[in-house]
């Protein structure tokens, strides 16, 4: 079955759009018509926005929304860059669970594959990344199933995706644990209130202008943060100030940041969308590390989300850090991937990030199997943080 293949790029093109969306069926606050249009027409994307639609000979529609980027690659050794391999590429990036509409079968994902490929050649991409697909997906099962070895991504990334089940009250969430991670939770609970009393609070930010507020105090805690070193987690800039005034101004943004003696120490950067929070970046001065004030943090959240029924889940987004598992009741698998288009760069490019990412895993392994792995990493981020 051919499909007819049509890119929209522009806020009137997208806004012509606007009665064949599908955002009903996605469950991520970045495929919503109104948050987009917004984008749109303040320009505030990463990368050039651009939406595919696809359509059969019935009417029905895909919609898939994502972005063009220029990629500037070199490959990683640990937390280590060799500059001297660079690779520049042009990516189509799919956004999380962007793909709308309904894929029920091999076939329609093998058209929908085929109708990239053919729009990505011709305007000179280099390859699809899909940024978040569900492991159970058609689309996902179909692109891992690839027989062209000039397309097929040889390192997908698989990872579980974890969220809470909001409980009745905090004290619920309690009970729910096991008697040894009871007494953890509590005794994180104690620590900070008994060591700061009165000195502690935390302030919720909602509205458009509480955003640069909010902007400028996590900014201060991630910049003292153990991600900030590896050029992770949260940083403020211009255009996220900008995304954020939009949330706000449509209901969506919900952050959080615990203050001890007047200073910002910890924060969680929230979106609540559709019955669900999602906690896009959590982050927490390093100084109070031994508080565990960002796990503190995140139980006064789950306290205030499940008083206040703002949410039936809190999604902790993609990433595998420990936390996520801790304070999670739900564990989905999501898959990371990419689909090359056939060219003799290209499949050096793959050739390349395949090899690098089986070397990184296998040290990984080793170090893991001599118990060296977590003294390294810290040892390299103490180096970083003091650079």
């Amino acid at each position: 079955m051919n499909l007819i293949c049509k890119a929209y790029s522009s806020y009137d093109d997208f806004m012509n759009l606007k009665n064949q969306w599908q955002e009903s069926e996605s469950h991520y606050f970045e495929n919503n018509f109104e948050y987009l249009s917004m984008l749109h027409k303040e320009k505030v994307f990463d990368g050039e926005p651009l939406i595919i639609q696809l359509s059969n000979s019935d009417g029905k529609n895909i919609f898939i929304n994502g972005s063009i980027e220029d990629v500037n690659y070199s490959p990683r050794i640990a937390y280590f860059t060799l500059r001297l391999i660079k690779f520049k590429k042009r990516c189509f990036r799919v956004r999380p669970y962007a793909i709308l509409g309904n894929i029920n079968d091999y076939e329609t994902a093998g058209d929908i594959e085929t109708a990239l490929n053919t729009f990505c050649r011709k305007n000179k991409i280099d390859y699809i990344s899909f940024s978040l697909l569900s492991k159970e997906s058609i689309i996902a099962k179909y692109i891992l199933r690839l027989k062209n070895p000039l397309k097929k991504d040889l390192t997908p990334l698989i990872e579980d995706h974890f969220l809470l089940e909001i409980p009745e009250s905090l004290e619920d969430y309690f009970k729910k644990k096991d008697a040894k991670s009871h007494y953890n939770l509590k005794r994180i609970m104690k620590q900070v209130d008994n060591t700061y009393k009165d000195n502690t609070s935390i302030k919720i930010f909602t509205a458009p202008e509480d955003v640069e507020v909010f902007c400028e105090h996590a900014e201060f805690i991630a910049q003292k943060s153990h991600l900030r070193p590896l050029n992770a987690g949260f940083r403020s800039t211009q255009n996220m100030i900008k995304k954020k005034k939009i949330l706000a101004n449509i209901g969506f943004f919900r952050s959080y940041i615990l203050y001890l003696d007047g200073k910002p120490s910890a924060f969680i950067n929230g979106i609540l969308y559709k019955r669900n929070f999602l906690t896009e970046h959590i982050g927490f001065d390093i100084q109070y590390e031994k508080l565990s004030v960002g796990s503190y943090l995140l139980l006064k959240v789950i306290e205030d989300i499940a008083s206040n029924k703002y949410a039936d889940t809190i999604d902790y987004s993609f990433g595998l850090d420990s936390y996520k598992k801790r304070f999670s009741s739900l564990c989905n698998e999501d898959i990371r991937i990419r689909v090359f288009i056939p060219k003799i760069s290209n499949v050096l490019f793959m050739i390349n990030i395949a090899t690098f990412t089986v070397t990184n895993n296998f040290i990984r392994i080793i170090l893991k199997k001599i118990g060296m792995y977590d003294k390294i990493r810290k040892t390299v981020r103490k180096i970083l943080r003091t650079s």
